[in-house]
Parts: structure tokens; sequence; C-alpha cells
């Protein structure tokens, strides 16, 4: 008896390594493997999940986070608006953005069609609007000259369905991609990863002069007036975005808004071209993410910027969701290992005491540095 359940174990051991070398092998999840060992599966390690229909409730809980701290930084005291210009808690420089980035996330995940999502989105549009009208009508303002200030808190919403619309057709070549790499049949001319990034640099180039000294100048002379007389109407609703308000101006306008839809297109275009000319997909989106910083850091940003700064973080979670981000497995866990670092990173480039919103003015955050 002694013998045969020896023989058992025996053989449950030996079974049990041939199915590890047999996972091994077929590259598939290991558990106990570690981050970034060489039998993880590499949708462990680059994609931010799997993409089999659950619900992640990490998304909910972030969302609301992020939505209290909007909600405490919009209370309407001296309390509340202090603890956004103080920027406690470095609010500004991740609250909103991660908001957009879930709400990216979430547009991807979502089953509905984008009239199903649109029509969603559109009810919490209407009634949030009819709240703030409603309160205008009861204290008696002058809701029409304040066209801006009535929508409020709730152009993030309209912001969210012009972004969902421009997305949905990059939504769906970014899903029949994901696709054919999942079955094994995307096919692409690998050039190199040095050649993939000369061409992506070079059409950016292109991009770039073609948006300043070609579109901008066409824009203002058939849109230059139209603009600032809508600038007149909508009141200082207009005035706080960094609407002009007068023709003058319209050109310097229009150049500072092209420079941000070009980053927008940018991106659009490195998720296009580089899976054309490159097998490292989950290199595409860091290549996104570097288009978008390094023009926040060197072009100049006014107030309207930060329209456009929704539709690039919604974009970035659209993309990350499909395509993942090379190694990011391995990177979150040491920015969890050594969280306190991460923050004295941030206490060295946004140092404690700083005072201004820098998504309104920018020389809030210089003249803090």
């Amino acid at each position: 008896m002694q013998r045969s359940d020896n023989q058992s174990e025996d053989q449950a051991g030996h079974e049990s390594e041939t199915s590890y070398l047999q996972k091994l092998n077929a590259k598939e999840p290991i558990l106990g493997a570690g981050y970034g060992a060489a039998g993880t599966d590499a949708k462990e390690e680059h994609q931010l999940f799997l993409q089999d229909g659950m619900r992640q409730y990490c998304l909910d809980i972030a969302r609301i986070v992020c939505v209290v701290l909007v909600a405490v930084n919009h209370g309407d005291s001296s309390w509340s608006d202090q603890f956004g210009l103080w920027n406690e808690m470095y609010v500004q420089q991740w609250v909103l953005q991660w908001l957009f980035v879930i709400c990216g996330m979430s547009f991807a995940m979502s089953s509905r069609s984008t009239i199903g999502y649109l029509s969603r989105l559109l009810v919490y549009f209407v009634i949030g609007v009819f709240v703030n009208w409603s309160a205008y009508v009861i204290k008696g303002w002058d809701w029409r000259r304040q066209f801006w200030n009535v929508i409020f808190q709730f152009w993030f919403i309209f912001g969210l369905m012009i972004y969902v619309i421009c997305l949905t057709p990059l939504k769906k070549y970014l899903e029949k991609l994901s696709d054919r790499v999942a079955s094994r049949t995307h096919r692409a001319r690998d050039l190199g990863l040095v050649n993939g990034l000369l061409i992506i640099v070079g059409v950016l180039i292109l991009l770039h002069f073609a948006f300043r000294y070609v579109f901008a100048p066409l824009l203002n002379m058939t849109l230059g007036h139209a603009i600032a007389e809508f600038s007149k109407d909508t009141g200082k609703g207009a005035e706080f975005w960094g609407l002009p308000s007068n023709e003058l101006d319209t050109l310097r306008f229009l150049r500072e808004l092209l420079s941000y839809i070009q980053v927008s297109v940018g991106s659009i275009l490195i998720l296009w071209i580089f899976p054309m000319v490159s097998k490292d997909l989950t290199l595409t989106n860091w290549l996104v993410l570097l288009n978008v910083f390094l023009f926040r850091c060197v072009e100049r940003r006014g107030q309207f910027a930060r329209i456009v700064d929704g539709f690039d973080f919604t974009l970035i979670g659209m993309a990350n969701f499909y395509l993942g981000l090379m190694y990011r497995r391995t990177i979150g866990k040491y920015m969890v290992r050594y969280w306190f670092f991460v923050l004295f990173i941030f206490a060295l480039l946004i140092p404690p005491g700083t005072f201004g919103r820098f998504d309104e003015s920018q020389r809030s955050l210089l003249r803090s540095l």
C-alpha cells in the first residue's frame, strides 16, 4: 500500500514537472514565476488588462477617488479653492489626467455601440446642465450671456462625447489590430527599431510645418472673424478659456490651438504607422507618451489646451487597453515597491509650497521653481 502511494506521488510529481515544462515552452503564464520572468506570459507583462470582458473594479475605485477630489476642488469655498491652488496631494498632476485615461479604457472595454454610448453620456449632460440652468434662473442671473458657466463642470461630459465620436474609427482599427495579434495573423514589415523611429520623427516634423505654416493662416482667413464674434457673445467664459477677443489675436490663437491638435494627430499617426513597420506593438504607446509629453514640455500651452489634453489622455487610455505598454508590469512592481522614491521625485519636480493653476498659467509653475 505504501509502495503504491509512493508511485502515485512520483507519477504526480512527474506530471507536474512535465506540465511546467509544457507551459514554459508554450509561454503560458506560470504562477510564481515572478515579474518579467522568462516564463511569464507577455499578456501579463505588457497588457494592462486581459480582454476577457470582466468588470475592472479597480477602475471604478480610481474613478470615484478622482471625482471626489474634483468635487472638493469645486466646492466654491475659500478652503476648496486653496486645495487646488496649493496643489495639495499633487492633484493638478494626476486627477483629471487619470480620469480621462480611465474614460479611454472604459470606452475601449464597452460593448455598447457608439450611439448607445453617446446616448448615455447625453442623458448625464442634459440633466446636469438643466440643474445648473435652474440655479441661474432661481438666482436671477443672466444665463444667456454666461453660456460657458451654465454648462460649467459638464463641459467634461460634452468633451468626452466629442472624444468618443473622434476616437470611434481608431477604436475599431485598434480592436481589429489586437484581434489579429491574438490570432497570430498580424503581418508587419519589421524595418528595425531605428528605421521605425526615423519614419515616425519624419512624419511628426512634416506635420508640424503643415499645421503651423499652412493650416493656421488658411483657417485665420476663413474663420478669424467668426471666432472673434463668438468670443464676444459668450461672455467671461470665453475669456477664461483664452478665446481671442479681436481679429488681430485670432492667428496667434489658431496657431496655439493647432499646435495642440497637431500632437493629437501625431499620436493617431503613430498608432497607425508604427504597427505597420515594427512587430514591437507594445512599444507603440511609449512613442505616443513621448510625443504627448515632449510637446507639453517645449511648447507653450494656454487655457484652451485643457480641452485637447483631455482628448490625448482619453486616447492614451484606449490605446493602452488594446496594445498594452512594454514592461508595464515590471515598472509597476518597482513603483509600488519604491513608492516613497516616486513621491520624492514629485517633490523635486513640484516642490511643496507651489501656488497657482499650472494648467491656466505656466508662469505660476515657473515662478515656483
